[in-house]
């Protein structure tokens, strides 16, 4: 294992002492953070799927992250969550940022996502946790 990934395993066991017993779910934007976590996972050989969500903010870029994240799940053979968003309708009449609306889409949609992924799960780490 390469330094890094060293480093990144100590810390998570430091934080979570059973995590090579768990299975994780990634959240997974296409961007560089998310990108290099999905990696030290995957060469660390932690069990995780990937979620990803496209509030279709950014016209072309969105997808494009989309796709990105799609053949990065692909590549790593694992399983894959995708949920779309028309996240400026639904900032239209609620009063909030559309940051707090995406926040808000994000969290209810994990919330939902990860009670199916732990019933799948055989591996789990007891509950849901939003880091």
């Amino acid at each position: 294992m390469a330094e890094l990934e060293v480093l990144f395993s100590d810390h998570l066991h430091a934080l979570i002492p059973n995590a090579g017993k768990c299975r994780f779910l990634l959240a997974v934007s296409g961007g560089r953070d998310s990108t290099v976590l999905a990696h030290l996972f995957l060469h660390t050989e932690l069990d995780f799927a990937i979620a990803h969500c496209n509030f279709h903010l950014r016209a072309d870029d969105s997808n494009s992250d989309e796709n990105f994240v799609r053949e990065l799940a692909q590549k790593f053979r694992k399983t894959l969550y995708v949920k779309q968003f028309d996240t400026n309708k639904v900032q239209e009449n609620s009063g909030m940022s559309i940051e707090m609306v995406a926040r808000e889409l994000r969290y209810t949609w994990f919330n939902e996502i990860g009670k199916d992924f732990l019933r799948k799960s055989p591996k789990t780490s007891g509950g849901l946790r939003f880091n």
